[in-house]
């Protein structure tokens, strides 16, 4: 079982962004709204999407 964590918000590689619902030893869980969660790899997690950007 994974570790739940707080709702971060970060953009995957691919421009999908989400906030994490959990986190394996390899994988991270996306809630990406409307009850759709997303699997990725720890590697595809490129910013937490709540920076600001300048």
């Amino acid at each position: 079982m994974g570790v739940p964590v707080a709702k971060t918000g970060v953009m995957t590689t691919g421009g999908i962004h989400g906030k994490i619902a959990d986190v394996q030893e390899t994988t991270v869980t996306l809630d990406v709204g409307n009850n759709v969660h997303f699997k990725v790899d720890k590697t595809a997690i490129i910013q937490n999407a709540q920076q600001e950007t300048k």
